[in-house]
This record gives structure tokens, sequence and C-alpha cells, in this order.
């Protein structure tokens, strides 16, 4: 796909076009908002090139510091875990300070090269400052309504079906049925796949753990996959903190010898999946 996708976790942000035809669009707009000299004679003076590619690069740095900003709030305030306002109030605000610190950095660009008068002058009497701050807002709400449809998709998908109650698998012993109920988590150890029941009892299975996870995966998202080696299920979990490197440590009772931590590019989605599928256990 050649969309960039997010830095967090199973969001697909779709902003190609946004990113290659937009940003240039908007930094050209700029240019010429304002300026008093005819196009034909502008396009003769080496200043107007100067100025054009240092309001795309500004232009740029803004867009991905915006990006950034709400990537990282993702990680930080998934939108179905905190109040809505309050993010959107605190998103905004940092928006608009690096959007700022931006700003002042191509002021004294300008102040320096073109000899403007001071550089509030140059901040806040042109047009620079109030399209950034449409910019901010368009920006912020664009990717708002991107996460919206991302999980929209992901809560459409298939919920008239039921969830396996029962998988068929292989072991060292033949075949036999699995009850998925009785399955509390599921890890890999020197490549081999295990699975662990309610009353503790591990048996050793001949699928992957990503077949594994394939197979009781369902609408009702009862399993995740918390990181390479580890897939758990919903009520097995007794809570999570966050501890070093903005991993999440997951705690379960009992806890198996090696204490299962979702890793720092699945924290998001990890949080978005615990709180939602509570209802669908």
């Amino acid at each position: 796909m050649n969309d960039c996708q997010s830095f967090s976790p199973e969001i697909q942000y779709q902003d190609t076009k946004m990113m290659w035809i937009g940003i240039p669009l908007m930094s050209i707009f700029v240019v010429h908002v304002g300026m008093e000299d005819a196009i034909g004679v502008v396009l003769y003076e080496t200043w107007y090139y100067e100025n054009l590619i240092a309001s795309l690069a500004i232009a740029y740095l803004i867009f991905f510091s915006i990006r950034g900003v709400i990537i990282g709030f993702d990680q930080w305030m998934p939108w179905q875990e905190s109040q809505p306002v309050k993010r959107w109030i605190l998103q905004l605000f940092v928006s608009s300070a690096i959007t700022t610190f931006w700003l002042l950095v191509n002021a004294v660009y300008d102040f320096i090269m073109f000899d403007e008068d001071t550089i509030i002058d140059t901040l806040f009497l042109t047009v620079d400052w109030p399209v950034s701050l449409l910019l901010i807002g368009g920006v912020n709400y664009y990717y708002y309504v991107q996460y919206q449809l991302e999980q929209g998709k992901d809560d459409s998908s298939g919920t008239s079906v039921k969830p396996k109650e029962k998988i068929l698998i292989k072991t060292t012993s033949g075949y036999h049925w699995q009850m998925t109920a009785e399955i509390a988590y599921a890890y890999l150890d020197n490549k081999i796949t295990y699975i662990v029941d309610r009353q503790g009892n591990k048996k050793a299975v001949e699928l992957s753990l990503s077949a594994l996870e394939e197979e009781l995966q369902e609408p009702t998202a009862v399993y995740f996959r918390i990181n390479r080696n580890f897939l758990i299920r919903r009520d097995w979990i007794t809570a999570y903190k966050t501890i070093s490197g903005h991993r999440l440590l997951v705690e379960m009772n009992p806890m198996p010898a090696t204490a299962p931590m979702v890793s720092k590019n699945k924290a998001a989605s990890f949080k978005l999946w615990f709180h939602q599928s509570i209802t669908s256990i």
C-alpha cells in the first residue's frame, strides 16, 4: 500500500495525497497570497524560488511534526480510553506550540534573507499564521476521521459470525478437539508452540503460533498476540501496567514463569483491544 503507516500499529493512515499533493499546493498558495508583483515578473527572480523552497520545507516540517504528535497521542491517549475533549485540547495545544516554533524558524530566515522589518511582523502580519492554524485544525481532524474509519473497519468485520467453540489440533498423541474457552494462553519456546489451559496444563501442538492465532482469532477478538512469542485470552488478564520503554506488563493469575510483556509497537492496539473487548467475552 502506498499510504504511510502509523507508528501506532494496526492503524493505516491514508495520507499519501495530502503529503505529496496537498502540502505543495498549500505552500504555493502561501507564497503567492499577498504578493504584489505579477507572477510573470517574479519567475525571473531568484528570491522567489528560495522563498518557495523554504516555505515548502517549513510546511513539511509542520506537517510531519503534527503527524508525529497525533501518532504519539494514539499511543499515549487512545480515543476510546480518554475523554475526547481532553485529548483534543492537549493535541491541538501541542500541535500549535510545535507549529509556532517552525514558523519562528521561518520568520528568522525571512528576516535574515529578505530584510523583513521585524521577526514578529514576519510571523503575525502575513498569511503564514492563519494558514497554519487552518493546517493544524485540518490535519488533526483528518487523522481523527482516518482513525475512526480504521477502527470502524475492525468493528464491522464479520460481527454476525459466532466465535469457534473448539478447534482441531495435533499433538504428539494425535489429533483431538480442543475447547477454545479452556485455552488461557499460548507461547513459543524453542520454536515449539505450547498451549496452557485454565488448570495450568501445558501441551505442545504441531502448529506455529501464527497459525494458532489465526485459528483462535474471531470477530470478538478474544485473543491477542502481545509479542512475537505470546498469545493470550482476554479474560485471563487481571491487569496491565506501563513499564520502561513504553512497554506493558500483563498481569495474570497465576503468572507464567516468564512475565508476558506487550511490545512497544503493540501497546496502543493492545489497550484498544483490552478496553473494547470487555463486553465481548
